[in-house]
């Protein structure tokens, strides 16, 4: 992770003086691994309900459309274009998150 206070009443370090000289730079964001899966399905919902709301509030038919219905018509298309596939990439990095997480260790490791 990035560079963190010093306790009181100790002085900076050279080190974490850099650090903190050099803004972003050598510094991390720590995600948590199960807030990506998390992320995936709350996009995904959204993208489904939208569509299916917008097919709704406009008044096309049928009334009640299948998903593949309210995709094919601006605006939606869009929408559900972006939406699964920004679901399905958070969906990908969580299988080569895992898959790398659990990966038993090589000879020599």
């Amino acid at each position: 992770g990035g560079a963190s206070p010093p306790p009181p009443g100790e002085a900076l370090s050279s080190r974490s003086a850099q650090a903190t000289s050099a803004g972003w730079r050598g510094r991390s964001i720590a995600i948590p691994l199960h807030g990506i899966p998390l992320a995936a399905g709350f996009i995904g919902s959204c993208t489904v309900l939208y569509t299916l709301w917008s097919h709704i509030h406009q008044g096309l038919h049928p009334p009640l459309p299948t998903i593949s219905m309210t995709a094919y018509l601006a605006p939606e298309c869009f929408v559900f274009t972006i939406g699964l596939t920004t679901t399905a990439s958070l969906l990908t990095l969580t299988g080569v998150l895992v898959h790398e997480r659990f990966r038993p260790a090589a000879a020599g490791e």
